[in-house]
């Protein structure tokens, strides 16, 4: 907010016109904190899953990675691809084990908390707009911010979400689709029929559909 009111002072004196775009996390999927980093070696198996369900499964301590995104196991499939820290650590989901899913590393490294994790093969069913987006949208209206871009946005009616939320509130404030996901571009025209802006999210896009895919 401080930040904000200082633009906005800013934008004042200089008598030029700054607009201020609010840019929504979305459901970001990360590893959740490590005691200490984990080493992952090619052609290794490891099983990911929930930090909720680890202590479940003391058979596999030493090569478990956990995650904060609850939903991981149910959306993953066999042979999808599991991509750490921006894609720099890469896997193969190789088979599910109740609330575990084994994986074989391709690529490997040095794994550390609250990396991100992107699932470009999966359908991922976090919603694009999040609790922590709304209480963040609210806060930024109270701002009077000039625009608002929703992340991971992966067909239209994530877009109508956010649009018929600012319809009740009476706001007309421009949204920006951020188009960052293989969906979004199988669905690229139904959102620019419904969003104001698009934005070409090249490092997530990267990561999920190869940096030669984002021309």
């Amino acid at each position: 907010a401080a930040t904000m009111a200082k633009i906005r002072e800013a934008s004042k004196l200089a008598g030029k016109e700054v607009a201020i775009l609010l840019d929504l996390q979305g459901p970001k999927i990360r590893v959740d904190k490590l005691p200490v980093p984990l080493e992952l070696k090619e052609d290794e198996e490891w099983v990911i899953c929930p930090s909720s369900k680890v202590a479940n499964y003391p058979e596999y301590a030493g090569k478990l990675i956990p995650t904060i995104y609850e939903n991981l196991v149910e959306d993953c499939h066999d042979g999808a691809r599991i991509l750490f820290d921006d894609g720099l650590l890469r896997a193969i989901a190789v088979k599910r084990d109740r609330d575990v899913y084994k994986i074989k590393v391709e690529v490997g490294g040095m794994l550390k908390s609250n990396k991100g994790i992107n699932l470009p093969d999966c359908d991922v069913s976090a919603p694009a707009f999040t609790d922590k987006d709304r209480d963040d949208l609210m806060f930024g209206l109270k701002q009077q911010v000039d625009y608002v871009a929703l992340s991971f946005v992966r067909k239209r009616e994530d877009v109508m979400q956010v649009k018929t939320l600012l319809h009740k509130l009476k706001m007309n404030v421009p949204i920006v689709a951020k188009i960052e996901k293989p969906q979004a571009i199988d669905n690229l025209d139904e959102i620019m029929s419904v969003c104001d802006v698009i934005m070409v999210a090249r490092g997530d896009m990267g990561v999920e559909v190869g940096n030669h895919l984002v021309p």
